[in-house]
């Protein structure tokens, strides 16, 4: 709201993609004009992840062999099971995103920040998905 300008975090992937795969595109050289703080956001995401993994919650896990519970009681304990999940459902969250025109915190927070039906509307179908898929997923009984 301060910086007058969206907040979100999945356009620098769009970034990077066009600048590695196509630097001459006319789109590609257009959006590299615009580049703003959003990389500067994205690191400091990943660096206060970190710090809080490491001096907060003090299970920092990114290179443990570790399956959480629930996907080892529904899909076994597999780890490239695991690891071909994670990066397909990463991948989908991102390709939505821009086929969205932008990321879930773009347009819920900066959406929701300007009042608009759209956005609220946006976020209410996030939170509905999320439970469907998360029904879908893991199955409608409780996990212990």
């Amino acid at each position: 709201m301060f910086l007058h300008q969206i907040f979100g975090e999945s356009t620098t992937y769009s970034w990077i993609v066009g600048y590695l795969w196509l630097p001459s595109y006319s789109y590609s050289q257009l959006v590299f004009k615009t580049i703003g703080w959003e990389p500067y956001s994205d690191i400091g995401t990943l660096l206060g992840s970190f710090l809080a993994a490491i001096f907060v919650s003090r299970r920092f896990q990114a290179f443990n062999a570790w399956i959480p519970k629930t996907w080892q009681k529904r899909f076994g304990s597999s780890e490239l099971k695991r690891d071909i999940g994670v990066f397909l459902g990463s991948y989908l969250v991102l390709f939505g995103a821009r086929m969205a025109g932008g990321c879930a915190s773009g347009h819920i927070l900066s959406g929701d920040l300007q009042m608009a039906l759209s956005s609220i509307e946006f976020f209410a179908f996030v939170a509905f998905s999320l439970l469907v898929t998360g029904r879908l997923l893991y199955g409608g009984k409780k996990q212990r």
